[in-house]
């Protein structure tokens, strides 16, 4: 049963949706969400650059003004979090934390049911004002699912009765892992599920769909759709194809990233589209 939630806070529109799907998420489930802010000193100090002969003291009063602004960014951010969860009538803490982002996001998660965040963010917010790709600096390091949210809300909130999802599957331990972990959620509304199986070997794809129908089923999912082809998969998953679901299941293995069959392109591509939630897990 989901009832703790991890929320990683930056100023990005990314933040936003996610702190909307987590705050529906934890009404959902009575459960209760900790919106974490994390100040990265070293990237500050890092920022700043190398010190010239003399300039020291001047360096240090730059380092010491970031650092201030950056704190005034960080209780803005966790006021406005409590705030929304206030409004929803959601269970919630406030905390913040110093040095890497995702070293921290990573040493916390063994500690929730899973984290949400944006498939973007702005973490380095007190150097920088480009986005970061979450996935790659999550990725082989945490212990729970992660749902990683696009910069526009999802319909899960919605009037819709159905949450349609698309389950990456190979046969892997990771795909296993994926759609196990989505399954046991339970989400309150009805799922409509297609099994995507990239193979050429038909026979063996079917006999995968048939095990995963059945698991899927057992966990009241009763519409489970297959989708199995040879095909580029970069051309399978189109703007079409991701503007029609709300979430798509990925395995994604602690060496090489999101798993062999879905490595490189199509990861990037997913990242760029910027359309489609995405549930990861080891």
């Amino acid at each position: 049963m989901l009832k703790k939630i991890l929320l990683p806070l930056d100023p990005s529109p990314y933040t936003e949706c996610a702190t909307d799907f987590a705050i529906s998420l934890a009404k959902i489930y009575d459960a209760e969400i900790t919106g974490l802010v994390i100040l990265d000193i070293e990237g500050i100090k890092s920022a700043v650059g190398p010190i010239p002969p003399g300039a020291g003291f001047y360096a240090k009063e730059l380092e010491n003004t970031k650092i201030d602004t950056a704190k005034v960014h960080i209780q803005n951010l966790l006021s406005t979090f409590k705030s929304k969860c206030d409004s929803a009538g959601v269970r919630h803490k406030e905390s913040n934390a110093q040095g890497s982002p995702s070293k921290r996001i990573a040493e916390l998660s063994p500690y929730y049911d899973l984290i949400v965040t944006g498939i973007k963010n702005q973490y380095h917010f007190e150097t920088s004002d480009k986005f970061t790709n979450t996935i790659d600096s999550l990725l082989g390091k945490i212990a729970v699912p992660v749902i990683a949210c696009p910069d526009k809300y999802s319909e899960f909130n919605s009037d819709s009765e159905v949450f349609k999802v698309i389950i990456a599957y190979n046969g892997s331990l990771q795909s296993i892992r994926a759609m196990q972990n989505f399954a046991k959620l339970d989400f309150p509304k009805e799922i409509d599920a297609t099994v995507f199986i990239s193979s050429n070997d038909d026979i063996n794809a079917e006999n995968m769909f048939q095990n995963i129908k059945s698991y899927l089923n057992a966990h009241k999912i009763k519409k489970v759709n297959k989708l199995i082809t040879s095909k580029d998969k970069i051309s399978v998953f189109n703007e079409e194809l991701l503007n029609s679901y709300d979430i798509i299941v990925l395995g994604v293995h602690s060496r090489s990233g999101i798993f062999e069959f879905l490595i490189g392109s199509l990861t990037k591509h997913l990242i760029d589209e910027d359309k489609t939630m995405l549930f990861l897990s080891e």
